[in-house]
């Protein structure tokens, strides 16, 4: 009798250390702002606002070496350009430490052309391009527009 009673009390405790206890005080917060629907400037989107965080891009290029030929199975990397502000503010020199951030690897196909879709954070304007290819200019900076991006290293 004496266990029950130390058990039964024991488990009152607890449920009234933890809340448990039943009260009837059932209070609730109302909100004093009002949905004002007339309100035209409560958001002032503009029109054609595109609310996704990414953006689907397909990258096609070509490359070809310095005699216009193919540029058969040379490798690709698709990077985040790296901001001017990550340059060193002693002097006009860029900052070595710092590496841009590398979204997409491949190589191109047996005729010179490498296509892929990617996903791109939807901040990036646009986005550096290396090909592995010597003798040509093989780094561009490429302004994204819409969803296709075509270049030609030559």
């Amino acid at each position: 009798m004496k266990f029950q009673f130390m058990v039964i009390a024991s488990a009152v405790l607890f449920l009234s250390a933890c809340g448990g206890t039943s009260t009837s005080n059932n209070s609730s917060v109302v909100s004093d702002s009002k949905s004002d629907n007339s309100n035209s400037e409560a958001l002032n989107v503009p029109d054609g606002f595109d609310y996704r965080m990414h953006k689907d891009l397909t990258i096609r290029l070509q490359v070809l070496d310095h005699n216009q030929h193919p540029g058969r199975f040379i490798g690709v990397q698709v990077f985040e350009p790296l901001e001017t502000a990550m340059q060193n503010e002693e002097s006009s020199a860029p900052n070595l430490s710092a590496k841009p951030k590398l979204i997409l690897r491949g190589q191109t196909d047996g005729l010179g052309y490498f296509e892929d879709n990617i996903r791109l954070p939807g901040h990036l304007k646009e986005v550096e391009i290396q090909v592995s290819q010597l003798g040509i200019e093989n780094r561009a900076v490429l302004s994204i527009g819409n969803h296709d991006l075509f270049h030609e290293f030559k």
